[in-house]
């Protein structure tokens, strides 16, 4: 598990590759201020990598009161978090 600013935790990255680790921070960061910027009162956004080949991801954002869960699997680790962060970021 690691903490990436005040809000970000990511957990199951610790087996890939440090470039795509890299890559995964970076993306982290730029959805958590699109989350950020959508749902006030964000106070914590989990992305969980739950199985590699295909990929399961798991985000987990907590604001305010609401808790949101979106899942997405994929071949491609960077479509499978693009789909996972698409789910969230088109809720109400």
């Amino acid at each position: 598990m690691e903490l990436l600013g005040d809000t970000i935790v990511i957990d199951g990255f610790e087996k890939l590759e440090p470039q795509k680790k890299i890559v995964v921070k970076k993306l982290a960061g730029i959805y958590a201020k699109e989350i950020e910027k959508k749902f006030s009162k964000t106070k914590k956004i989990s992305i969980l990598l739950r199985q590699h080949k295909p990929y399961y991801i798991e985000v987990n954002v907590i604001a305010g009161d609401n808790t949101m869960v979106v899942k997405s699997t994929d071949k491609n680790l960077f479509y499978c978090m693009y789909f996972a962060f698409d789910q969230l970021l088109k809720r109400q």
